[in-house]
């Protein structure tokens, strides 16, 4: 999926470019340990609230690669999942939420593949 994609330095957001209206997902990092996604929606052409969907340590959160849909998604220790990102937005939440250098879980294929 291609999005509109948005850093402010304490939230990132990313908003489908081709329903800009409809959802967007943001992820912060209130404090050294702890991360957070919300996902906010248009709900019958009112703006965009958002709801917490997760909040966890650092620790808890995981980055995989799916091979039946060729994109990446984010497993929270809570049970929450995120998906439908390439490997470079994987990248730019792993640097946002301070994780430095990315090792994707389940990968047994590069992008260099392609």
């Amino acid at each position: 999926m291609d999005y509109e994609i948005k850093n402010d330095g304490k939230k990132l957001t990313f908003r489908p470019k081709c329903s800009p209206h409809s959802y967007i997902t943001s992820f912060t990092k209130p404090s050294a340990n702890t991360v957070s996604v919300a996902l906010g929606f248009n709900f019958r052409g009112r703006g965009i609230s958002h709801v917490i969907v997760a909040e966890t340590t650092i620790s808890q959160v995981s980055f995989h690669y799916d091979e039946l849909t060729n994109s990446y998604f984010i497993q929270f220790g809570t049970g929450t999942t995120v998906s439908s990102f390439n490997f470079h937005h994987v990248e730019l939440i792993a640097d946002f939420l301070g994780y430095g250098s990315l090792i994707v879980l389940d990968v047994e294929h590069s992008e260099c593949d392609q």
